[in-house]
């Protein structure tokens, strides 16, 4: 099969509608996602009181979760489940895994 250059399947993608709304979120969920790594290691540090390695660990779980759910979306997306479905689904989780940091003190 072949394969279109990068330059046909971006014309493609801009002139196909919508794809400065899909730009734009894409670009809140990761400044999203990146400020939730900003607040998690001073807040595990001054909150759960977590040495520096065990927020640095959580850091990484949180890297780990990432790829976990990247490679989740694209299994189910290569079985053609709906987009939306997926991004709704993701983002669910995000709030509740978030959720379960901040509760973590108590």
């Amino acid at each position: 099969r072949e394969l279109p250059e990068f330059q046909q399947s971006w014309a493609r993608f801009r002139n196909s509608g919508g794809s400065v709304r899909v730009l734009v979120a894409v670009a809140l969920g990761t400044s999203a996602f990146s400020m939730q790594d900003i607040l998690l290691e001073p807040y595990g540090a001054e909150i759960l009181k977590l040495t520096v390695g065990q927020t640095t660990a959580l850091t990484a779980f949180f890297a780990l979760g990432t790829l976990a759910g990247f490679g989740l979306a694209a299994r189910t997306l290569g079985r053609n489940a709906d987009p939306y479905r997926i991004a709704g689904f993701g983002a669910v989780a995000g709030v509740f895994a978030f959720a379960a940091v901040i509760f973590a003190a108590p």
